[in-house]
């Protein structure tokens, strides 16, 4: 925990422009502080602490980004905004205006940025469907020679990379059942 440095007597202070000690207090120096006995706490040279000199704190402000602000931004601004995927407050910045007043303007022209984005949304890859079905199934014979050779469901589907559970209603659907056997 962090806590303040007591102050010192002016005789005890280092010369000025010189070296400076940080130290942290314990909990009883903190009450010593609190009691106002602050000369009672030991100082960094009485600690067997050495000066060293000290780094002078420089704040580093990174100036913001300036963007010039759009006149008027029109409907069709704000529909190649939408549709490259910016957000409100992303627009709100490039016009110089607040993010509500974007969400007023898109409602004055009509543009519901929902229908927007789902219109402009980028198709997922998927594997195509064979035989109305996600997965290519093995064929019955496969799955005899499986239940032949007594590799289990867990075998079966870590070898096809699908659950043991499509295993099982894979297995049903030929009428192979596992217990009659």
């Amino acid at each position: 925990m962090r806590r303040p440095i007591p102050r010192l007597k002016k005789e005890d202070l280092p010369p000025p422009n010189s070296k400076v000690v940080t130290y942290y207090l314990n909990n009883s120096e903190l009450a010593l502080v609190h009691a106002d006995l602050r000369h009672l706490i030991p100082h960094a040279s009485q600690r067997g602490m050495k000066f060293e000199p000290a780094d002078p704190k420089v704040f580093k402000t990174s100036e913001p980004e300036v963007i010039e602000p759009i006149a008027e931004p029109t409907r069709e601004y704000f529909m190649e905004s939408l549709v490259s995927g910016k957000k409100a407050s992303q627009m709100a910045r490039e016009c110089g205006i607040a993010e509500q007043t974007v969400y007023t303007r898109l409602r004055r022209y009509g543009i519901k940025i929902k229908e927007v984005r789902e219109e402009n949304k980028p198709l997922k890859e998927h594997k195509p469907k064979v035989d109305g079905r996600k997965k290519d199934r093995p064929s019955r014979e496969f799955f005899v020679q499986a239940l032949e050779e007594g590799r289990g469901n867990l075998q079966l589907a870590e070898e096809l990379s699908v659950t043991t559970n499509t295993i099982s209603r894979w297995l049903k659907s030929y009428g192979l059942n596992r217990r009659s056997r």
